[in-house]
């Protein structure tokens, strides 16, 4: 059963808005904010459901008694590893990898609640009326994965699978690439004389191990015979000379994804006809809710995208064009897909091969987030936005890396190549310095677009540039000459 309760939103320069919300033991329910056209970004793509049922949300961050505020805030109080430690168990509403560390200690803890269900995984919406899908309360924090000073004398997290195949709880569905951890893994276990200058460039770094995996899944075998084979058997010569010369491009890439990089923007372009190619046919149009959704979720985590061009063979269903009579394998769609990434190429960045470079097709663009919601707005309140364009936003700059590289730059696969990931705070800590902290944002401390500190941190960012952050008072009011005072009014 359902009940409801009427609440009144006020809303700014408007007339209140009243709406009865229906809650249930599951949640409330949510099927009338998926229904009509979307507003903003954070709105969920538009959903019409069957008439007779609806969508309940239980989220299991949602829980009395929850004390993650009050944990995040004890935490500037711990003096050590084993003082912050039960502090960062409480931290439950929202799910972490929480890494930890003193002079000498480590740690590595994951935060959240996570729910034991009778069945299922959470993906889809489960029938809620028979209580098969229901859940039997709440993981243990002591059953969730941690690590005090491993024996390989480090902790690595970037958002990857982190437990195996036989942790027997369900923590995520949605687990990102595993290319930039076994990156970090790769650098850290190179040396045990790290260094800050190391440890900078390691946050820096854009060497992809995506591309090999590629590399060796395409270019040996029956796979590579198959796409061989089907460019040798067309007729049109320019197209043959296309493929052929994506093919050389792939065979001779070095995995750097740098932003003057030619063989980067091949593979970013082979990445963007090879998803089209073999999965559009299926769940398009691109306009349709499947496409979309296929999109999101690829930004969401380790993708089919992926899992198809290195680790599927022909058995895979979406290796076939449906709008052709003949019947397709994984190697012909390969084969046009890489003919068809430099038409791509040519088309957005000239047929002058000299100025190829992924850093022209792949760029960063920060921008306020109300001018992400102006296409939902009127005609002249948009015209309106596009003209303050240059005064609020910032942008567009090459960007290195992608979605497998330590230093993150993630776009939308098949979508375009604009970045939308980055990691907004570089942070280093080393301990054997007075003022151990090394930091840098991405844009800037100050909201006003007049100030300089509205964008400063984007060069430095940029530059790869760190500011010392001082922790003695001599340092700190030498370097902090500029201070805001708030004062409370007095009657």
């Amino acid at each position: 059963p359902a009940t409801g309760a009427r609440e009144v939103f006020r809303i700014k320069g408007d007339k209140p808005v009243t709406r009865i919300i229906y809650k249930t033991i599951h949640g409330p329910l949510i099927g009338e904010a998926l229904r009509g056209e979307r507003k903003n970004e954070i709105e969920a793509i538009p959903l019409n459901i069957s008439q007779g049922y609806d969508l309940a949300v239980s989220w299991a961050a949602y829980a009395p008694n929850d004390r993650t505020m009050d944990a995040f805030l004890s935490l500037v109080t711990a003096h050590s590893v084993k003082e912050a430690i039960p502090m960062v168990k409480e931290i439950r509403s929202i799910a972490l990898n929480m890494v930890i560390a003193d002079h000498d200690n480590i740690a590595w803890q994951v935060t959240g609640c996570f729910p034991l269900r009778k069945k299922g995984r959470g993906i889809f919406p489960s029938p809620g009326w028979t209580g098969e899908y229901d859940w039997e309360g709440l993981l243990d924090v002591s059953k969730q994965p941690y690590e005090l000073n491993p024996p390989e004398g480090f902790v690595c997290t970037a958002n990857n699978r982190t437990v195996g195949f036989s942790y027997p709880y369900i923590l995520s569905s949605s687990w990102y690439s595993p290319e930039r951890a076994e990156r970090i893994r790769e650098l850290i276990s190179s040396t045990r004389n790290h260094t800050l200058e190391s440890s900078m460039n390691m946050q820096l770094d854009t060497y992809s191990p995506f591309v090999a995996k590629l590399k060796h899944a395409l270019l040996q075998g029956k796979t590579y015979e198959g796409i061989v084979s089907t460019i040798d058997s067309w007729n049109k010569a320019s197209r043959k000379a296309e493929a052929n010369e994506a093919l050389y491009m792939l065979e001779h890439s070095d995995g750097k994804v740098e932003v003057d990089s030619v063989s980067a923007s091949l593979i970013g372009a082979l990445m963007y006809t090879y998803t089209r190619n073999t999965f559009l046919d299926e769940l398009g149009p691109e306009d349709s809710i499947q496409w979309k959704s296929f999109i999101h979720e690829g930004d969401l985590g380790y993708s089919t995208v992926e899992d198809h061009i290195t680790m599927r063979g022909d058995q895979s269903p979406f290796w076939d064009n449906i709008n052709t009579p003949e019947k397709e394998n994984k190697a012909k769609i390969v084969a046009n897909s890489l003919a068809d990434a430099i038409e791509l190429l040519e088309h957005r960045l000239g047929k002058d091969r000299s100025r190829w470079g992924w850093g022209r097709l792949h760029t960063y663009y920060w921008k306020t987030e109300g001018y992400k919601m102006s296409k939902y707005m009127g005609f002249f309140q948009r015209i309106g936005m596009r003209l303050l364009s240059p005064f609020f936003n910032r942008g567009p700059y090459p960007a290195p890396g992608d979605h497998t590289t330590i230093n993150v730059a993630a776009y939308h696969l098949a979508k375009d190549f604009d970045v939308w990931l980055i990691p907004e705070m570089r942070i280093i800590v080393d301990f054997s310095k007075a003022d151990p902290l090394y930091a840098v944002n991405s844009t800037g401390q100050s909201g006003n677009p007049v100030s300089i500190h509205y964008d400063d941190g984007i060069r430095a960012w940029l530059r790869g540039s760190y500011v010392s952050l001082p922790f003695s008072m001599q340092k700190i009011v030498h370097q902090y000459t500029d201070v805001l005072m708030l004062i409370p009014k007095t009657e």
